[in-house]
């Protein structure tokens, strides 16, 4: 059962395939917006919520302590990904994202109950300097944003707030899929495009969680993550900073595109030789 936060649970739910074949059957329990996205799990016979009638079972176990009993080392972290996938069944809103152009999310705040929001979380003016790099199209997947922050990505050229269609997690994991990066706080945004195998951007606190550990820019609960830190307690400036020096060297989906198709006649031409 799901005990912690949205990011804990997406995080440690890569565990429940491993687990499966160890069981007669694995049933889980979580919060309801994550219910559909966590049927995508294999192995798991049956998702609930708390709101549902619990079936019989032997034993229980909250959600975060699987690593432990799975005996997990900082060497041995499964980090398979994708783990987690959209439903077929769950269409993604028609947002008319510019093509040819790098389109990325954007989270700049968490869930303002969590003990350590003040920390972790941005605010919108910190944030808004991303908006000056036109050489992507940002799309906000940032749950209930300030009305300083709705106005100005209404009057953005290069910006969509998709807020209104993140009705749950499976919901945004269909926009997430159809972006090229994500970049977000320490929230379950980031969390959600890691699990998914999408490149995500970790935007770190001076002192962050025990789970990114220390002067890393790479994680190794996800391989498609980068983080960037606070080089000092609440300057989030040079993070944002590190961030547009970091878009610019990006290819635009138009340029990789045409450098994969140069690969691929550069190897057909090799082959061709060859034979």
């Amino acid at each position: 059962h799901c005990e912690q936060g949205l990011g804990d649970s997406i995080q440690l739910a890569r565990y429940l395939p491993l687990l499966s074949p160890q069981v007669g059957s694995l049933i889980l329990e979580c919060p309801p917006e994550a219910k559909v996205l966590f049927e995508s799990l294999p192995g798991v016979a049956n998702v609930m919520t708390a709101s549902d009638l619990t079936p019989k079972h032997d034993l229980q176990i909250p959600l975060l302590s699987l690593p432990r009993v799975m005996g997990t080392t900082p060497d041995t972290i499964p980090c398979h990904v994708p783990y987690l996938a959209t439903t077929a069944t769950r269409q993604p809103p028609a947002l008319d994202l510019p093509l040819g152009k790098l389109k990325v999310g954007i989270t700049w705040a968490g869930n303002p109950q969590h003990r350590n929001d003040a920390f972790r979380s941005m605010q919108w003016l910190d944030c808004q300097a991303l908006l000056e790099f036109e050489g992507a199209h940002f799309v906000s997947l940032q749950f209930n944003p300030s009305d300083d922050a709705v106005a100005a990505l209404s009057q953005a050229v290069n910006a969509t707030d998709a807020t209104a269609h993140c009705t749950d997690l499976t919901a945004t994991a269909a926009i997430v899929e159809r972006l090229d990066l994500v970049i977000s706080v320490d929230t379950a945004t980031a969390h959600l495009a890691g699990a998914l195998g999408k490149p995500v951007w970790l935007l770190l606190p001076f002192a962050g969680e025990w789970r990114w550990l220390e002067n890393h820019t790479d994680s190794p609960w996800y391989p498609t993550m980068r983080i960037f830190r606070q080089p000092r307690p609440g300057d989030w400036n040079s993070v944002i900073a590190d961030v547009i020096a970091a878009l610019q060297q990006q290819p635009s989906p138009r340029a990789a595109g045409h450098l994969a198709k140069a690969v691929e006649l550069h190897q057909q031409d090799q082959l061709g030789q060859a034979i």
